[in-house]
């Protein structure tokens, strides 16, 4: 159903997948519930929990006020697809268990979308908090044109899955979050979206999200890292030229050049060669002067600044195990 202007007070469903999540949870709905937009619905996805019965203990104290559903355990994706699947809204809006909507959160966002473009995208800026909510820093995203999105998430992952409300028929249209993906599942999906759709910076911060060693990011090092890698060759074999020069002007050969710094960085080998390759490409298009300058960025790259981003890593593990041998 096509989201109008006239639907005024459209409805909004808040799905909170958890596992596991006695710790934070309450919180998470807690912050649901104190939106001041009138017409929500808040539906908490228990995705197979383990933790006899805490987190189910936990969602049932707000029996009259939340939506309960459980599932066996198949990861954040299935959760999410399952919540995308039951509920009523025109809006779909993701709340981990563990982060934390402002109260304005949702009502911005809808009176935003419906001045701007009631059938786009809207993500937020955010406030970075530990685990004792306590906060750390605060997120302002970079101001980019809505046609650059699927440049700006290739270059970086600052944009965060819980910041977005979303029409709930872009999701179904696009068959929702993939399943077999356990750490990259949003990232993926908003870059399938905005190939169709619209996303736009509400340059307002509206959420908090929570920093912990027991994220999935975190806890699943390496799996994240495989995925990771993954989705970002994708992400820049995919991009078109048009894409990358309109974002870019004539510097794309820059842009792929200092991308493959980025992703090499980031421990994303692969994707460190693809836009390795991709930036060779668009540098044979380049005027003899540019040639040179990209040529001695990609020198100081190898030369210098790789190698010695290599060294500080080194010095840091080493480091790291010297004062745990220490500690023992």
């Amino acid at each position: 159903m096509k989201i109008t202007q006239q639907d005024t007070k459209p409805l909004v469903s808040i799905i909170i997948p958890v596992f596991n999540g006695k710790k934070y949870l309450g919180e998470a709905i807690e912050s649901a519930l104190t939106q001041t937009y009138p017409n929500l619905e808040i539906l908490v996805i228990n995705d197979g929990s383990t933790d006899a019965g805490a987190t189910r203990r936990i969602a049932l104290a707000y029996r009259e006020k939340i939506q309960y559903f459980e599932k066996p355990n198949g990861g954040v994706a299935s959760a999410l697809n399952y919540g995308l699947k039951v509920m009523s809204g025109l809006y779909f809006s993701w709340l981990s268990h563990d982060d934390i909507y402002y109260q304005e959160k949702i009502a911005r966002q809808v009176q935003f979308l419906k001045e701007k473009d009631p059938n786009g995208i809207c993500y937020c800026d955010y406030d970075i908090i530990d685990e004792n909510s306590s906060p750390v820093s605060v997120m302002r995203l970079k101001e980019i044109k809505p046609q650059d999105f699927r440049c700006f998430i290739t270059e970086t992952s600052d944009v965060h899955g819980c910041s977005l409300l979303i029409p709930r028929r872009h999701l179904l249209n696009l068959g929702g979050f993939g399943i077999g993906k356990r750490t990259t599942q949003d990232y993926d999906l908003w870059f399938r979206l905005a190939e169709r759709f619209t996303f736009y910076h509400l340059k307002e911060v509206l959420m908090a999200c929570r920093r912990h060693a027991e994220q999935d990011t975190v806890a699943l090092g390496r799996i994240a890292r495989e995925e990771g890698d993954a989705l970002y060759t994708h992400f820049v074999n995919s991009l078109s030229d048009r894409e990358v020069q309109n974002y870019c002007g004539v510097s794309a050969a820059f842009f792929f050049t200092e991308l493959a710094e980025i992703l090499y960085k980031r421990g994303f080998f692969s994707a460190y060669d693809a836009a390795r390759q991709r930036g060779k490409i668009f540098l044979r298009r380049h005027s003899m002067l540019d040639y040179f300058r990209i040529k001695s960025l990609i020198i100081y790259q190898l030369f210098v600044s790789l190698p010695l981003f290599s060294i500080k890593c080194r010095l840091k593990a080493f480091i790291y195990n010297l004062r745990l041998l220490k500690s023992n």
